[in-house]
């Protein structure tokens, strides 16, 4: 007859603790249960220090990581014309996450159009004049 969860991973840790040199498929034998749930015993009462589940009322929510939000941010000011999948692959997340957090951030992305080259007839037209204070103006010259 098997034990219930609770009862295997307190009898699993009563018995190594009685006797440290017991291994992990011998436990597994004693308790009627695989020898990874022993292992995954023995690991959560070492690192948490208590055999007891975790309470959950609901399913986890999934915060974002803040780190990463920056990242995006920075570099769809640098380079707006990014796709998606190209910024996860940098950030090292999810294409959704990414869209996601473009959206929280009101960030619009935009694709690059190619313009026409312009004739020699228009760089002709056009005009360069600088100001006094340093700033260059183009002026189309219409003749």
């Amino acid at each position: 007859m098997l034990l219930k969860e609770q009862d295997v991973r307190q009898t699993v840790l009563r018995k190594s603790t009685k006797n440290s040199l017991i291994s992990t498929s011998e436990l597994a034998k004693i308790c009627k249960t695989s020898q990874r749930t022993v292992q995954r015993g023995l690991k959560k009462f070492c690192n948490t220090g208590t055999t007891d589940r975790k309470s959950r009322n609901s399913r986890p929510t999934r915060s974002f990581d803040k780190i990463i939000e920056k990242k995006v941010c920075v570099i769809y000011k640098k380079h707006p014309s990014l796709l998606a999948r190209d910024v996860a692959k940098k950030v090292g997340s999810s294409s959704s996450n990414v869209q996601k957090i473009k959206k929280r951030c009101n960030i619009k992305a935009y694709k690059k159009k190619k313009a026409r080259k312009r004739t020699t007839e228009q760089y002709l037209m056009m005009i360069t004049v600088s100001n006094i204070f340093g700033e260059k103006w183009s002026l189309y010259y219409v003749g």
